[in-house]
């Protein structure tokens, strides 16, 4: 981490950057949890569908915003938010896809889809 050439008045350059260290780290949290929720409510199923497919788009929007704060306070301090995309497919070399998130190639996609016509 980059000391930020200004800051908030009172808080010294070496602090800010600690605590926007700290805040990147929520950030990348919360972004995660905001996909996360989203693919739940993409993935839903089974008998409480509609009560659990409605509870989770309110819960992203609270999250969203939450990123957007901390983003935002993040700028305020001096430094730059980074939140770049991760590119998933086809995996680089030694990285696996998270457990939770089953990733399909194209070529799997096409078979399975011509599978069920």
């Amino acid at each position: 981490m980059t000391t930020p050439r200004y800051t908030v008045p009172g808080l010294k350059p070496d602090a800010a950057s600690e605590v926007i260290g700290l805040l990147q780290d929520r950030l990348n949290a919360l972004n995660d949890l905001a996909l996360t929720l989203k693919h739940v409510h993409w993935n839903v199923i089974g008998p409480h569908f509609i009560a659990v497919h409605t509870m989770l788009d309110p819960q992203v929007d609270g999250v969203r915003e939450m990123v957007d704060d901390v983003a935002e306070r993040i700028a305020t301090l001096g430094g730059s938010p980074s939140a770049p995309p991760v590119r998933w497919w086809p995996p680089a070399r030694g990285r696996t896809t998270p457990s939770a998130v089953t990733t399909r190639s194209p070529t799997s996609a096409r078979s399975t889809s011509s599978t069920r016509a």
